[in-house]
């Protein structure tokens, strides 16, 4: 099928129009998303997260900052364990409206990790969110529990993207000014 020139003509005119009115809006429109295209992604679908998530902790060599609503499991906690004896500066902050919490913090503050409570400036830190060396992202609906690991269907990103850490790392940095030093 020949199709005639005006037609051809007019879609282009149309075609670069639009990519024009999409250029001019680019920061508005791209800029987010665009972040995301400068590293790379893994998903984790739970069940059966665990291992990934231990082994994106093993990997640390620096720093592991994480904001977690509920964390009671085993797993994670001596991998943070084993990461701050490696000397890996790791920071915790938890939700300090969940009950399980308490016992996390009381052996994670004893294991060397740094821990503090969520401002209660919110009605509740309900994030799940990792940070490992000011470049990798972990983010999602994934709490670090028994039930969110092996029982629940919870799904996240693990991102390395050094803007995108930068960017969730101002708000732990914003989050952790604010919160409560837990103890042993």
């Amino acid at each position: 099928m020949k199709l005639p020139v005006a037609l051809i003509a007019a879609a282009f005119a149309t075609g670069a129009a639009l990519t024009a009115l999409l250029l001019a809006f680019q920061p508005l429109v791209l800029s987010t998303p665009a972040a995301c295209l400068n590293g790379t992604a893994q998903s984790l679908v739970s069940p059966g997260t665990a291992d990934e998530l231990v082994a994106a902790l093993a990997f640390a060599r620096n720093s592991i900052d994480v904001q977690m609503y509920v964390f009671t499991s085993s797993e994670l906690k001596d991998a943070l364990v084993q990461a701050a004896r490696r000397g890996v500066c790791v920071r915790l902050i938890l939700e300090p409206r969940i009950d399980s919490n308490a016992a996390t913090a009381a052996f994670l503050v004893a294991n060397g990790v740094q821990v503090r409570w969520a401002s209660r400036e919110f009605a509740n830190t309900h994030s799940k969110l990792a940070l490992i060396d000011g470049k990798t992202v972990l983010v999602g609906s994934i709490n670090w529990s028994w039930h969110a690991l092996y029982a629940n269907r919870e799904a996240a990103l693990l991102v390395e993207n050094p803007r995108l850490a930068q960017e969730f790392g101002s708000v732990f940095e914003e989050d952790w000014a604010i919160a409560q030093i837990a103890s042993a």
